[in-house]
Parts: structure tokens; C-alpha cells; sequence
């Protein structure tokens, strides 16, 4: 890659073709072949609307057309949907959608659409590098390679087992594989956790908190300091005569409605609303127990103003089960 001069850049290369070699080495014997027309883009794909109904469709330019993997269409495809996007990672799972509705995809074909993606946003930035080079004066080139570089710098941060799961929930697949695997594991395993608080949480020691939307305990805690807050809680469970209390999982809360929560999606923004874990609320200083045996993966602190505070991520592995993890969040920073 001699073309490439920005360091930045030819380092966001080099770790894309590591991505792509190490995922496409097991895969490559499994994955389908075809003739493909490899440059699906605003300019080839052709759209006639009508008054009603799906519009005419047309495909023009078929210069690029090769024989190859069959994932490398919607891939393709993708990284041109993806550009100039508030949320690309949203738009390459709708156009996924949409073409596995057609042409099913599978399973090993949506494990190597992200690094194919990767890789097409490098193609095209290196054959820009190579132009620029040979034609130096040519402003224009340097311009049309701006939004494939901003993509690519923007999915450095993405983990690519995320796009992965995100990719096979929009086909209607457990967007986890090991998931089915981990819920066998779990129901046999049933009943030789530790508590988490020590001491089992039952009907006599814990009350569960209804915190959602237009609830009595969320319209007493929402907008005061976290202290006041945790004096309504601690006054309610000693009213309920309890020692712990328990928020519920998916549970809709208002809590959410701050700037903090907002996201920009192909609609527009967009304010989180559920709550995807479980609070387990108990007096300061209360020891935290891991349930089963594991080891640190992870030490952050999320100080933020309405973020998950310290955080401990535990990675556990048995030779019957598959590896997962668990997350604590809002520990104290002090243990």
C-alpha cells in the first residue's frame, strides 16, 4: 500500500485486512459463489416511483461485474448505504433486511458481511490514494473520498461481533449464536449460583420497585440529586419492611427522556426508553458476590453525568459451557 501516505488512514487499512483475513479463514470453503455485479450505488440502482405499489426498478453499469463470494453484493452495497449517515450501522441492517427478504443469506455469509464492508471502503480509499498520487492537481479526488474516509474512521469503534449480532437480528436470527447454547448450559446449571448480595433475594427480604413511566416512585425521584434519591428509596423499603429492592428488566422509564440518551437514527433522533438490566438496590457498603466463579475482564469508570458509574465486567468459562459474561454497574469506586 505504498499510495496511502496518511498514517492515520493506512493504519485503519491495516487493521481492516487483519479483521477480514482472521474472519474469512475459517469461513472461505462455507461461503457461497456467484457472479455478482459488485457496484450497487446510488448511480447504478434505478428507481421509477408510481402512484402506487413498489416502484419500477433498473441496473445499469455492469463493468465491475465478477465471480465471488455471494456476500460481497449486500456488502458492497452497504458501504455505499452507509455513508453520510447518522447511524450507518442502521442503514446497512436495513438494506440487509430488505435483500435477505429476496436472497436469504446465510449464517457464515452474515458473519463476513462487516469485514467485507470494511474492506470496500478500503478498496475505494486506496485506489483514491493511487489516483491522487498519479493526478495531484485533481482537488475533486481527494473531495469524493472524504465520506468513505469519515465511515471508516467512524467504524474503528465498533466491535465487529456487534455488527455481526446487529446483522443477524435484522434477518430474524438470535442476533447472539452462542445464545441457544448458554440457555441449555444455564437451565442444567440451574440452582449452584452464589447470591449476588450473599443472602438469597426472596418475597421476605426484597420489594420490587416499580420505577416505570407515571409510577408513584418515579415521580418522587425524577429530577432531584442522586442522594435524595437513594433516601426515597431507602424510606420505601423500610416501609415495605425490606432490605433490598429489585428493579425490573425492560421495564419503560422516564429516566430516560434526558439529552444524555439521545441517539441519531435514519428517522431522526431518537431518546432510549427501556431499561435493559436489573437493579438490585441495597444499603451503602453491601458486599457484591460474584455468582459464579470468574476473572476481571474489564475495570471502568463511567463518570459522566447520568452514566453507569464504576463498572466491573467478569468473563466466566466451563468446560460444559460456553464462555459469557456478566456486568456490574454503579459500584463504589472506592472498593
Amino acid at each position: 500500500m505504498p499510495w496511502i501516505k496518511d498514517e492515520k488512514l493506512l493504519g485503519w487499512v491495516k487493521k481492516s485486512l487483519d479483521l477480514y483475513s482472521r474472519t474469512i479463514e475459517p469461513l472461505e470453503s462455507k461461503l457461497r459463489r456467484g457472479w455478482i455485479h459488485n457496484d450497487f450505488n446510488d448511480y447504478n440502482v434505478l428507481a421509477v416511483p408510481k402512484i402506487s405499489g413498489n416502484p419500477d426498478l433498473g441496473l445499469i453499469d455492469f463493468g465491475d461485474m465478477t465471480h465471488s463470494y455471494l456476500a460481497a453484493e449486500p456488502a458492497v452495497a452497504c458501504a455505499y448505504a452507509m455513508l453520510d449517515k447518522p447511524d450507518p450501522l442502521e442503514a446497512a441492517a436495513l438494506l440487509i433486511r430488505g435483500f435477505h427478504q429476496h436472497f436469504p443469506l446465510e449464517e457464515k455469509e452474515l458473519e463476513i458481511l462487516f469485514p467485507m464492508i470494511m474492506m470496500r471502503l478500503c478498496l475505494s480509499l486506496t485506489l483514491g490514494a493511487f489516483q491522487q498520487q498519479n493526478d495531484p492537481e485533481n482537488e475533486y479526488l481527494g473531495i469524493s473520498q472524504k465520506p468513505a474516509r469519515e465511515l471508516l474512521e467512524q467504524l474503528q469503534e465498533v466491535n465487529p461481533r456487534y455488527a455481526h449480532y446487529l446483522f443477524r437480528d435484522a434477518c430474524n436470527l438470535e442476533a447472539c449464536p452462542a445464545s441457544f447454547e448458554f440457555r441449555n448450559w444455564y437451565q442444567n446449571a440451574e440452582g449452584s449460583f452464589h447470591g449476588l448480595l450473599g443472602e438469597a433475594l426472596n418475597s421476605e427480604n426484597t420489594a420490587v420497585l416499580d420505577l416505570s413511566v407515571g409510577s408513584f416512585l418515579s415521580a418522587k425521584t425524577e429530577g432531584v440529586s442522586l442522594e435524595k434519591q437513594q433516601n426515597i428509596l431507602d424510606e420505601y423499603l423500610l416501609e415495605k419492611n425490606a432490605e433490598f429492592g429489585v428493579g425490573k428488566y425492560t421495564e419503560a422509564r422516564s429516566f430516560y427522556a434526558s439529552k444524555e440518551f439521545l441517539n441519531n437514527s435514519i428517522d431522526g433522533e431518537e431518546k432510549r426508553t427501556i431499561h435493559l438490566g436489573i437493579d438490585v438496590f441495597a444499603p451503602s457498603g453491601t458486599s457484591i458476590h460474584a455468582p459464579i466463579d470468574g476473572v476481571v475482564h474489564q475495570l471502568q469508570d463511567n463518570h459522566n453525568e447520568l452514566d453507569y458509574g464504576p463498572t466491573v465486567i467478569l468473563r466466566h468459562k466451563f468446560t460444559d459451557g460456553p464462555e459469557f459474561y456478566t456486568l456490574y454497574g454503579h459500584l463504589d469506586g472506592e472498593c
